[in-house]
């Protein structure tokens, strides 16, 4: 053994060993993916999980603006279009981020029944219901 590797001391009656041992560049690189690959696997488990958990509630609000999307083109789409009276209809400008979803017969029953909320009925052609959007 070289006089490098170990190191023996006499203190106290008692011999201590010391190994000295010097990193090299590949020790090092295996502690960090013995210690970085675990804490990324754990990150990407965990981003999966949540995304599998709260995927479902993204798909509700998807929906939503897909909804407030809609009813924006179409009453936009009409903006200085002529009418079947032969005037324009009224040009009108509507945030995209609007509180429009459309309904089924049953959701608006069950609102009528059970919740609270504002339904609107109306359509694009409608010269009231453009004035009120």
């Amino acid at each position: 053994m070289k006089n490098k590797d170990i190191i023996k001391r006499k203190k106290d009656e008692k011999i201590i060993d010391a190994k000295i041992e010097e990193k090299t560049d590949v020790d090092m690189k295996k502690n960090i993916v013995s210690i970085g690959l675990p804490i990324l696997l754990l990150s990407v488990l965990m981003i999966v999980s949540m995304f599998l958990l709260f995927g479902d509630a993204n798909s509700d609000i998807s929906g939503y603006l897909k909804d407030s999307i809609k009813f924006k083109q179409e009453y936009e789409k009409l903006n200085n279009q002529d009418n079947s009276y032969g005037s324009k209809y009224l040009e009108i400008s509507i945030s995209k981020e609007n509180l429009i979803h459309y309904s089924s017969y049953s959701e608006v029953f069950d609102l009528l029944e059970n919740g609270s909320g504002v339904i609107y009925f109306g359509f694009p052609e409608c010269p009231w219901c453009r004035n009120l959007v």
